[in-house]
């Protein structure tokens, strides 16, 4: 998810706010694995 990050950042840079990334998992119970199930990234002003 680094690379939405980083064009976020790169495309609101100097308006202001932060931009916060991250992934959206489901944990398995038995193997404890994480599956991954979308990735996400916003401008908060």
């Amino acid at each position: 998810f680094f690379a939405i990050h980083a064009l976020m950042r790169d495309t609101f840079a100097g308006m202001g706010g932060t931009v916060e990334s991250g992934e959206l998992i489901i944990r398995e119970k038995s193997a404890g694995r994480a599956l991954s199930t979308s990735l996400f990234s916003r401008w908060v002003a």
